[in-house]
């Protein structure tokens, strides 16, 4: 994680550090993947930091509670995948621990900005989705977002 995130029941910067290590990006072979764990996924710039090192699917595995905006999650991810033009996982825990009980509603959402596939919520499933790596070109031409991007008047927003 780059950012760590303290919230009632998660008080993780008692256990995490934030990390430094950049945005890598994963060859798997068929495809290029890059992961916004948890808290991350919320930060534009890591999402696009990720899109632009050449992830087509950015994986988010996150402990997502039941009182948790799950709506606008999805709608965030939603917007997300339609401004990079990449796929997006969320994977989340599903289950009671202590005073939590986590929502499960694991979604992938396309580059279009449509949800592929969505889980239940509270219960433990296999979600499973064919994703096609050429819809990512074919988004990319409709709405060329990224071709379109101007950095260097960006620069002062990171200062």
């Amino acid at each position: 994680m780059l950012h760590v995130a303290e919230e009632p029941f998660f008080n993780e910067k008692y256990y995490y550090w934030p990390g430094g290590g950049g945005f890598p990006v994963f060859d798997l072979g068929h495809c290029r993947a890059g992961i916004a764990a948890c808290y991350d996924r919320h930060f534009p710039e890591v999402m696009r930091a990720l899109t632009l090192g050449g992830a087509e699917i950015i994986f988010s595995p996150m402990a997502g509670i039941v009182t948790d905006p799950f709506p606008m999650y999805r709608a965030e991810m939603q917007g997300c995948a339609f401004q990079n033009g990449v796929f997006i996982v969320v994977v989340n825990r599903v289950g009671k621990e202590e005073n939590v009980e986590f929502a499960g509603e694991s979604f992938a959402v396309a580059p279009s900005g449509r949800i592929i596939a969505s889980a239940k919520r509270g219960e433990e499933e296999l979600l499973l989705c064919d994703i096609d790596t050429g819809e990512i070109e074919t988004e990319r031409r409709k709405r060329p977002f990224l071709r379109d991007r101007r950095p260097e008047i960006y620069r002062g927003l990171s200062e």
